[in-house]
């Protein structure tokens, strides 16, 4: 059994899981909103990205760590 994850929240500094299919995969990344439509992160290098619907929750998930 996988331990639990933490949910992910705003100003929260994450990893973005590696091997989970998604793309920036390893980058560190600030979560900037949570909307249904979609997680938004701020990458390091000055780029935002949203990942579409709750995939990046669900990568977290899978992997299980934050």
């Amino acid at each position: 059994m996988n331990p639990p994850t933490l949910p992910l929240a705003v100003d929260m500094r994450i990893q973005v899981p590696r091997g989970s299919g998604l793309r920036f995969g390893g980058r560190y990344a600030t979560i900037l909103q949570i909307k249904p439509q979609g997680t938004t992160v701020h990458l390091g290098n000055g780029k935002l990205v949203t990942f579409v619907g709750d995939a990046l929750q669900d990568a977290v998930r899978r992997i299980g760590s934050v």
